[in-house]
């Protein structure tokens, strides 16, 4: 299922950031949602063709900020990088950075 073509998402609660794939982004945003105490924001979606791929290049990238599974507490200039992507398939196909 997670090979196939779906979307990059990040979702924000707080100062947290979840970095995850979904095919469906607004509906695992409402789960988190009603998971949290907090209120979450889906913030930003990306299509992708490679969700595993692109999902674990992000994972990696953003090792230094993980908090717990796919929960990132992210400097500004990396958030807003990140919300910047427009092609994330072409962003993972360049070894693209961030900072």
């Amino acid at each position: 299922m997670f090979g196939n073509p779906g979307f990059v998402y990040m979702i924000t609660c707080e100062q947290f950031t979840k970095v995850g794939v979904s095919i469906r982004p607004q509906k695992r945003h409402a789960a988190i949602g009603a998971e949290n105490p907090f209120p979450a924001y889906l913030v930003h979606t990306m299509a992708t063709k490679h969700m595993v791929r692109s999902e674990k290049y992000l994972h990696k990238m953003l090792k230094a900020y993980h908090v717990k599974n796919e929960w990132f507490c992210l400097p500004d200039d990396i958030y807003f990088g990140l919300r910047a992507i427009t092609d994330i398939d072409s962003f993972v196909r360049a070894g693209a950075r961030l900072g």
